[in-house]
């Protein structure tokens, strides 16, 4: 029931909030999906001290045909390409890991 409850409310976050995005799950196979692109300034990079990017995270459905799904996603090989600032031009972007999922939406960190 819960799981169901999450799945229903996922639509109103992305007509609301939501940008297309182009999603390579595989890397190379590309598809059309809507995300909700949020923006949280610049953030340091592991393992380089004097490295810096862009912070960014992307919700979109835990869905493998209307967004990227937690069981479809590899870290080695996922990318995207979404604007790195708002009005920017999109650009491309590593998926690097899941922040969190439920049934009905996951959220992406993107660099």
């Amino acid at each position: 029931m819960f799981d169901q409850a999450m799945i229903n409310r996922r639509a109103a976050a992305k007509a609301t909030f939501g940008t297309e995005i182009i999603v390579r799950p595989d890397g190379v196979t590309e598809r059309t999906i809507v995300a909700v692109i949020k923006h949280h300034g610049i953030s340091s990079v592991p393992g380089l001290p004097q490295g810096h990017c862009d912070q960014i995270t992307i919700k979109v459905d835990n869905d493998s045909s209307t967004g990227l799904s937690a069981a479809e996603f590899d870290k080695t090989k996922a990318t995207c390409r979404l604007p790195k600032r708002k009005g920017a031009t999109p650009a491309e972007a590593k998926i690097i890991d899941i922040i969190h999922q439920d049934a009905g939406m996951v959220t992406y960190e993107v660099r």
